[in-house]
């Protein structure tokens, strides 16, 4: 199982997929402090999938795995909604993957909320 957008991504140097996610999330925030109007949910899976390509070019799991988990890690910090991410994830990658995007999600989550009550108590 293999998606066409990670295969090709994976004849791009780790670097560069890494300056692109760099660059959309740039040009992606400075577009809403100039009064864009958008959302921030596909322009962070597009990052998203370009640092789960660079990643997966150094670890011996399937890329689109390493990819999934990566997008559905970043999409549940990012809207604070595991839920929600991996309905949509489910809905936009290969189903097989569903098991992985639930736990990956979820996981992400928590350990955004135990991280931010630990520096709350910190502080």
């Amino acid at each position: 199982m293999h998606l066409a957008f990670v295969h090709q991504a994976l004849q791009i140097s780790p670097l560069f997929l890494l300056v692109i996610a760099v660059i959309k999330t740039l040009s992606t925030n400075i577009g809403f402090s100039l009064g864009w109007r958008g959302g921030k949910i596909f322009p962070s899976i597009f990052a998203s999938v370009a640092v789960g390509a660079a990643i997966a070019q150094f670890l011996p799991i399937m890329p689109v795995m390493c990819v999934a988990i990566t997008v559905s890690a970043s999409i549940a910090v990012i809207l604070g909604k595991p839920l929600l991410t991996a309905i949509l994830l489910i809905l936009l990658l290969p189903i097989e993957l569903a098991p992985v995007i639930l736990v990956s999600a979820y996981l992400s989550a928590c350990l955004t909320k135990v991280s931010y009550s630990f520096r709350q108590k910190n502080n």
